[in-house]
């Protein structure tokens, strides 16, 4: 089972619960107080939708509040459930949740915003920077190779540690174990992308 829930975050927020939905590690706890209160109203949000995910196709009664602890390098998962794989991501305009059955998934969603130079050639390829630098719309092709690799990175667990630019290549192993799947979310002026096992 592969199910996944992108939402505005406006909707995210009209609908979040003050109950806690979840009990969290040391790392979750930090997490959810971590950055500006913008920020923070993102990740409960993402939380929420992950509780309302979880309770809508089944797999948690709608009154538990399960554990959430965090692998090696960060990754949240669900303590009492080890069959369930979960992923969040939010942005400033939309927050995304994904869950399988079937193994390690990874999701990212964001929103349009000024791209400098600099980030480009520090996480881009020369042939990815070039199709930016030629593209209509740089920003969103930007954003769709971002979402990508960022949410290959959090499917396999790793984090941001390594060298980015040549995540994408079609030589890398790894594309040959995963699906990426990716969506213009124009509602939200931005992007999406799934990274979850063949």
């Amino acid at each position: 089972m592969l199910i996944y829930k992108v939402i505005s975050l406006q909707q995210a927020t009209a609908t979040q619960s003050d109950v806690p939905l979840f009990l969290f590690d040391e790392r979750g706890q930090k997490s959810l107080n971590a950055g500006n209160e913008a920020r923070r109203r993102e990740t409960r949000a993402a939380y929420c939708l992950l509780h309302s995910l979880l309770v809508e196709h089944g797999l948690i009664a709608a009154d538990s509040c399960p554990q959430i602890a965090h692998h090696e390098h960060g990754k949240p998962y669900l303590e009492e459930y080890p069959d369930l794989h979960f992923n969040l991501s939010h942005c400033h305009t939309g927050v995304a949740a994904i869950v399988s059955t079937d193994g390690e998934v990874g999701i990212d969603i964001e929103s349009r915003r000024k791209i400098k130079e600099a980030l480009i050639h520090k996480v881009c390829s020369d042939d990815e920077a070039a199709a930016i630098a030629a593209a209509d719309d740089p920003e969103l092709l930007f954003l769709h190779l971002w979402t990508r690799k960022e949410a290959l990175l959090k499917q396999i667990g790793t984090g941001i540690d390594r060298d980015l630019r040549p995540l994408l290549a079609p030589d890398n192993p790894i594309l040959q174990t995963v699906a990426l799947e990716s969506h213009h979310l124009p509602e939200l002026d931005g992007y999406l992308s799934l990274c979850y096992k063949k």
